[in-house]
């Protein structure tokens, strides 16, 4: 699943606050990412996949020490998939945020109260279905018990197209054998029905796979 992702990382950094009256009443500025300290933040992606999370060109710091980055992101998720009732499947996505494996790190992430159950739109043959939150909580030496943010979505197959093409023509084709009891035995048709039938089925079939 292929899916662009709005995401904002903000956090504190007490050293960079600083008084509005100081400096002409200016309340915000923007800072190069190289030149300050950013979190290291991965992004899981499903089946042991996951990439590092990197920031925009530029971070706004306010007079409060409150660091911001918002980016677009283009993610590709890995997804188990189980087709024991398709076309009416469906199938769940993981997604989660974690810090970067560092002893060294004391980092805690936290969901903001803001939802993204509302915001999200989705193309091809997939509907969102349900999105499930959850914390998950993780040791480590200097944090124990951290608990990240991780995400789970429930996508369900839009079946009609699969229902129109592939079932309606099976079950129409399946009902149709019947009716070879209703030719007459002496037209002698019986045969050149079935054999039409069964070609025109094995045709569909060949076609579908």
């Amino acid at each position: 699943m292929h899916a662009i992702v709005f995401i904002e990382v903000s956090w504190t950094h007490r050293q960079l606050a600083w008084s509005p009256a100081d400096y002409e009443g200016i309340e915000s500025i923007l800072v190069d990412t190289c030149s300050m300290w950013t979190p290291s933040i991965l992004i899981y992606l499903g089946v042991g996949e996951s990439i590092e999370l990197k920031f925009a060109d530029t971070l706004r710091v306010t007079y409060q020490g409150a660091v911001s980055s918002d980016k677009n992101y283009h993610l590709s998720f890995s997804c188990v998939i189980d087709f024991d009732k398709y076309p009416f499947d469906t199938q769940l996505c993981p997604l989660g945020f974690y810090p970067s494996a560092r002893p060294t790190a004391r980092l805690e992430l936290l969901q903001t109260s803001y939802s993204i159950y509302n915001s999200i739109n989705f193309s091809g043959e997939w509907n969102l279905k349900k999105l499930h939150h959850s914390e998950i909580a993780v040791a480590n030496l200097l944090l124990p018990l951290a608990k990240y943010p991780n995400y789970l979505f429930e996508l369900e197959r839009k079946s009609a197209y699969y229902v129109i093409t592939i079932i309606f023509p099976m079950v129409l084709t399946s009902a149709m054998i019947p009716l070879v009891f209703v030719i007459p035995t002496k037209t002698g048709e019986k045969i050149s029905y079935l054999v039409a039938i069964f070609t025109s089925t094995a045709i569909f079939l060949n076609y579908i796979w």
